[in-house]
């Protein structure tokens, strides 16, 4: 097949790449056939258009189109521009991309029980006062086929009109460990969201035979251009047994062990390491190793949360990596209560100026374990055994060639922010 390609990024390898640059086809080719019941598609000026299916309820036409090419390993990925023409009056307007089945083996996505699509959507509810409501929205949907499909699992990002929902975009949807989603649009990530493995009875994991992609529009057209589709050449890190660890099992005092304080107050406290106990003044400080920084920039650092100080949500600690060898730089990990942050700090740290990156909504408990990683030009937070906050465009803020590692805590309003019971160092191997 003449464009079986090899892709030029580094982290990528042998994919395939469709950019619909031949004559045009009314019906497409193969690589391209339709799946389900007949939907009209073609491929005219350089873009694949795929025409309203008529129906998005079962009562019609239930069928779009896919191409045979799917990815072969755990780590994968999907790249794509689109808009979308409305066509009628009806809502839901929805251009659907399933994951599953592929049509060369006999697939039809929507006869698959355990289904993982994205929806692109412009549909409608009701209020409490009677009064019709829009939404647009892109989505990731968990639909058990045995089960009512009006209480998917899902998680959103809200367009906010139909303008930008149906505009020209360039989508990414990178796959880790078949069970991690990651979306970009127009370069920026709009959320991370990982398949509980026991979801299910793990029917919702994707694999082998379960990664194909096949599209259906309703109540719209879908134009596509560059369809690229891409297994990773580098699967997920695998980390060194601990390079570092600390659990503060000590007399309470100055952390030693290696720590370089910044600011004052940063102890050991009650078998943990954070700010003295007593009417402390406001601000930052911090705590690195200053004299130990990694042999790589790609670290792993794991906090369990809590000791002499619990969480709070108005005041944050951070774990920091990538810290520069003048202590002025470095990618933290901001955690409050109820929300985490990546974010890029500048100045020192007990008089840091942050740039966020990145923020994800949770509710964290003391004796919590978050795992922070950074590695090549990514940052994100793994946390009981599910990918939570990711980034990417690390490099730009502190290059691989920074190593150096520690932490921030602050206190104001007389509220501490959170200690750490212990801290762990892994690199990547």
């Amino acid at each position: 097949m003449p464009w079986l390609l090899k892709r030029s990024r580094p982290l990528s390898k042998q994919g395939k790449l469709d950019p619909f640059d031949r004559a045009n086809e009314n019906p497409p080719k193969q690589p391209w056939r339709p799946w389900g019941d007949s939907t009209p598609a073609e491929i005219l000026d350089n873009k694949l258009i795929i025409r309203d299916s008529g129906s998005f309820w079962s009562l019609g036409p239930r069928g779009g189109w896919g191409s045979e090419y799917y990815p072969l390993t755990a780590n994968w990925g999907i790249e794509w521009s689109m808009n979308m023409n409305p066509v009628g009056v009806l809502t839901p307007r929805v251009f659907s991309l399933f994951l599953g089945k592929n049509w060369i083996n006999g697939g039809d996505p929507t006869a698959v029980k355990y289904q993982v699509l994205f929806r692109w959507e412009h549909y409608t509810t009701t209020n409490n006062d009677d009064e019709t409501e829009h939404h647009y929205a892109v989505s990731l949907w968990l639909d058990d086929k045995d089960s009512a499909i009006d209480q998917p699992r899902k998680v959103s990002y809200d367009m906010g009109n139909s303008a930008n929902l149906m505009a020209p975009h360039t989508w990414r949807i990178k796959c880790v460990n078949d069970n991690t989603f990651i979306l970009w649009m127009d370069g920026i990530v709009r959320w991370v969201y990982t398949i509980p493995a026991g979801l299910e009875g793990g029917g919702f994991l994707r694999g082998p035979g379960l990664r194909a992609q096949a599209m259906r529009a309703t109540f719209c057209e879908a134009e596509i251009e560059d369809w690229f589709v891409y297994d990773y050449v580098a699967p997920p890190p695998v980390w060194s047994s601990d390079v570092f660890y600390d659990n503060f099992n000590r007399a309470n005092g100055a952390p030693a062990n290696g720590w370089t304080t910044v600011g004052s107050d940063v102890v050991i406290n009650s078998n943990s390491l954070g700010l003295a106990g007593g009417l402390l003044s406001d601000g930052n400080r911090g705590a690195w190793r200053s004299g130990a920084p990694l042999s790589t920039g790609n670290m792993r650092l794991s906090v369990t949360l809590g000791g002499a100080h619990g969480l709070s949500s108005s005041q944050d600690s951070s774990v920091v990596g990538r810290i520069n060898s003048a202590g002025t730089l470095g990618i933290c990990l901001n955690i409050f209560s109820n929300k985490i942050y990546i974010a890029k700090f500048t100045g020192s740290l007990s008089s840091p100026t942050f740039t966020d990156l990145g923020m994800d909504e949770l509710t964290l408990n003391n004796g919590d374990v978050l795992n922070y990683v950074i590695t090549g030009d990514e940052a994100w937070v793994e946390y009981a055994g599910e990918i939570l906050l990711y980034v990417d465009g690390i490099n730009a803020h502190s290059p691989e060639s920074n190593r150096g590692y520690g932490v921030r805590f602050k206190r104001a309003a007389f509220v501490n922010s959170v200690a750490f019971n212990d801290f762990r160092v892994q690199v990547k191997v």
